[in-house]
């Protein structure tokens, strides 16, 4: 048993939660002392619902990464990463794969119907063009496909200001702009898989936006992404968006120059992993200081 939920959750990318802890923050920005039980019981349905569509995104692009051919191509890549095809290896078969992944979409809209009961129009609009272009990432318009997968990513982080809405029913300014930060911060590392994935995609026929541009000026779109997501962070600071102890953030900007220094010398897949390192501490960072603001202003 314990060795089948291994598989599924390899098979699912169930350990890159990278996508819906914007939610997560989402809601910690919505939080003060006191809450009422109704609070934890709608944010952890919603971080639920939003890691049941992660596993979907996750599931429909190794099924399509799959059938398009893709995948087979970067099968020795991605293992040496251990990050194991398993349809390729013939550890998950595409019948039950199709099912489970299903499954997962299933649950998230079950959990976002329920939830959308009582939540304003204003955030229910934005929580389904959200949902419609991440879970259309592989599959449907397959956008990433199209040369928009930077782009859906970077929207994905907007996931902070509907998970804040679900709890609050309203949309504020400040989650807004800290999931445009997340986002951007997220699609640089995105952009870093693209470049890991540039031969293979070409090959398998996939228009990703490093096959569209060509390496060199590919490169050029993550230094403007990770800069987008520095310059967001200083507005958010700027306008009280988050508290001034978010901005020692700017301590990472080292760890972000190696990231684009890997990129350039030729090694993307050391680049991905130094931007999901930086990407998690950013989590963290935001989190942290947020709730302890709110924390200290209550005492």
């Amino acid at each position: 048993m314990r060795e089948t939920v291994e598989r599924w959750a390899r098979f699912l990318a169930a350990y890159i939660p990278d996508d819906y802890l914007p939610v997560a923050i989402g809601i910690a920005m919505a939080w003060r002392p006191g809450v009422d039980p109704d609070f934890w019981r709608r944010g952890v349905l919603f971080v639920t619902g939003a890691a049941a569509l992660s596993l979907f995104i996750h599931g429909s692009d190794n099924i399509a990464g799959y059938l398009h051919g893709v995948d087979r191509l970067a099968s020795a890549t991605k293992r040496s990463v251990k990050e194991p095809k398993l349809l390729v290896t013939g550890e998950v078969s595409l019948g039950p794969a199709r099912v489970v992944t299903a499954a997962m979409l299933a649950l998230s809209l079950a959990i976002g119907a329920y939830l959308a009961v009582g939540v304003p129009w204003s955030v229910i609009a934005v929580g389904l063009l959200i949902v419609a272009l991440a879970a259309q990432y592989s599959v449907g318009l397959s956008l990433s496909y199209r040369g928009l997968g930077e782009l859906v990513v970077a929207l994905s982080g907007l996931g902070a200001w509907v998970g804040s809405g679900v709890v609050t029913r309203r949309l504020e300014v400040a989650p807004a702009l800290v999931g445009a930060m997340l986002g951007l911060f997220f699609a640089s590392v995105n952009a870093c898989s693209n470049q890991a994935d540039y031969a293979f995609d070409r090959t398998a026929g996939r228009g990703t936006l490093a096959v569209r541009l060509g390496p060199r000026h590919h490169r050029r779109v993550a230094v403007a992404i990770l800069a987008g997501g520095w310059c967001t962070l200083v507005a958010a600071v700027a306008v009280r968006a988050v508290p001034l102890m978010t901005g020692t953030m700017l301590a990472l900007v080292p760890l972000h120059r190696r990231q684009l220094v890997a990129l350039f010398r030729g090694d993307p897949l050391e680049a991905r992993r130094i931007g999901f390192v930086a990407l998690r501490l950013i989590f963290i960072w935001v989190a942290a200081s947020v709730v302890c603001d709110r924390a200290w202003r209550a005492a």
